[in-house]
């Protein structure tokens, strides 16, 4: 294991776990701010016969191969 799994949790469950260690902070913006960077989506007007595609955070510590 890295020392990056050594200093957090490696996987968490939900949004409020992440919110009270930094690390996922940081790590949940910088996600956000490279979304945004590579302009990732478009807001647009929702069409009444179509759905809404859904998304959510995953929280875990990546491994090196």
């Amino acid at each position: 294991m890295d020392l990056m799994g050594k200093c957090v949790a490696t996987k968490l469950y939900s949004f409020k776990e992440a919110m009270y260690q930094l690390v996922w902070v940081d790590g949940m913006v910088e996600e956000y701010d490279s979304i945004v960077h590579n302009i990732g989506w478009d807001v647009v007007l929702r069409l009444e016969d179509k759905s809404v595609m859904s998304f959510r955070w995953l929280y875990k510590v990546k491994q090196a191969a």
